[in-house]
C-alpha cells in the first residue's frame, strides 16, 4: 500500500479543545480528563510520588463503570457487527471494513452560517478525539463551488448547508427526499481496494431547525458517513449511538465519542484489515487490543479558589 499523501498545503489541524480548571473538594484543581467523567483517584494508580507540592500518580487503569470509554475486544466486535444487523434490516448488502489510512481534509461551503461552522468544528473535535493523529480529519479552506459528488477530489470531504433539499445530489432511486430527512452523507468508494476516496455531506438547515445540540448531532452523524462509515448502527442494541438512523429524543447534548464504545470502534476501524466482512469479524482481528489505558495524574493543593 503506498504511503498516505501529505495534507493539502492550506489544510490545518484543529486546535485542541481547552479544558478549563475548576474547583474540587479540598481546594484541589484538576485539568483534563482525569477530573471529568473519566475521573480516577491517585489511589487507583500503582505508582505514586511527590514533586514539591504536586502529587503524581501513574499506571494502567480502567474505569470499572466504563465511563472512560474503554471497551473490550468482544464489546467492539458486537458493536461493529450491529452495523450489519441494521444493514440487513434495511435490505442492504454485506458490509466490509474500508481503508481509512489516507488522511481526509474537510472543506466547508463559504455560505455556511457562523452557527453551522461552530457545529462542524465541534463535530470534528469530537470525532478526532477518538482517532490516531494520522487519521484525524483536517480543516481546509472554504469552498465556493458545489461539485458533483463523484468529482470531489480524493481525500476531501465537502460540506454544504442548504435551505431545503433542491440543491442536494439526486437520490439513488430518483425519489424526492422526505421532509424528515435532515442530512445526507456519503463517500466515493474504490471497491477493488476497499478504499474511501472523497466524501460529502449536505444539511437542510430548515429541516434541522433550532437547537445547537440537534444541529451538532446531525452534523457529526453525516460527517462520519462522509469519512467512510456509510452505514447505521442497530438502534435496538445501541439507542444512544450517534450513528443510529434518527435523532435521539430529548437530546440536550452530543455524546463525547471518546467516552463510548462508538468512539473505540472508530479507532478500531483504522487498524482492521480492509476488505474484511463485518459479519466475519472476530476478536482476533483486533490484534493485541487492551481495555486498560496508561494514566499520568498530578494534583496540587492551591488553597481556596473563587
Amino acid at each position: 500500500m503506498p504511503p498516505s499523501p501529505p495534507p493539502h498545503p492550506l489544510a490545518k489541524p484543529l486546535p485542541a479543545a481547552i479544558r478549563v480548571p475548576y474547583r474540587l473538594s479540598g481546594g484541589r484543581v484538576g485539568i483534563g480528563p482525569a477530573f471529568s467523567s473519566e475521573r480516577l483517584a491517585l489511589d487507583d494508580l500503582v505508582t505514586q510520588s511527590r514533586r514539591g507540592t504536586i502529587e503524581v500518580g501513574s499506571g494502567r487503569w480502567r474505569d470499572p463503570l466504563g465511563r472512560d470509554g474503554s471497551a473490550s475486544a468482544a464489546e467492539l466486535v458486537r458493536f461493529l457487527r450491529s452495523f450489519q444487523t441494521r444493514q440487513e434490516r434495511e435490505g442492504g448488502d454485506d458490509l466490509v471494513i474500508v481503508d481509512f489510512e489516507a488522511q481526509k481534509t474537510l472543506w466547508i461551503d463559504s455560505t455556511a452560517l457562523a452557527s453551522e461552522r461552530r457545529a462542524v468544528l465541534a463535530a470534528l473535535r469530537n470525532i478526532n478525539a477518538s482517532l490516531p493523529c494520522g487519521s484525524r480529519i483536517l480543516l481546509g479552506p472554504d469552498i465556493a463551488e458545489r461539485l458533483v459528488t463523484t468529482d470531489i477530489p480524493e481525500d476531501e470531504i465537502h460540506v454544504h448547508f442548504t435551505d431545503g433539499k433542491a440543491l442536494w445530489p439526486t437520490d439513488e432511486e430518483g425519489d424526492a427526499y422526505g421532509p424528515n430527512i435532515l442530512g445526507l452523507g456519503g463517500s466515493n468508494f474504490y471497491r477493488d481496494r476497499s478504499r474511501i476516496l472523497g466524501g460529502y455531506a449536505y444539511f437542510d438547515r430548515e429541516a434541522i431547525g433550532r437547537g445547537n445540540a440537534r444541529m451538532e448531532i446531525v452534523v457529526t452523524h453525516e460527517i462520519l458517513h462522509a469519512w467512510g462509515i456509510c452505514a447505521h448502527v442497530d438502534p435496538h442494541a445501541y439507542p444512544k449511538a450517534v450513528l443510529v438512523p434518527f435523532v435521539p429524543r430529548n437530546l440536550n447534548k452530543v455524546p463525547r465519542l471518546w467516552l463510548t464504545v462508538e468512539g473505540e470502534a472508530q479507532l478500531a476501524e483504522t487498524i482492521l484489515v480492509p476488505g474484511t466482512r463485518v459479519s466475519d469479524l472476530t476478536v482476533a482481528d483486533l490484534g493485541p487490543w487492551e481495555d486498560e489505558g496508561f494514566h499520568l495524574v498530578g494534583q496540587a493543593c492551591l488553597g481556596e479558589i473563587d
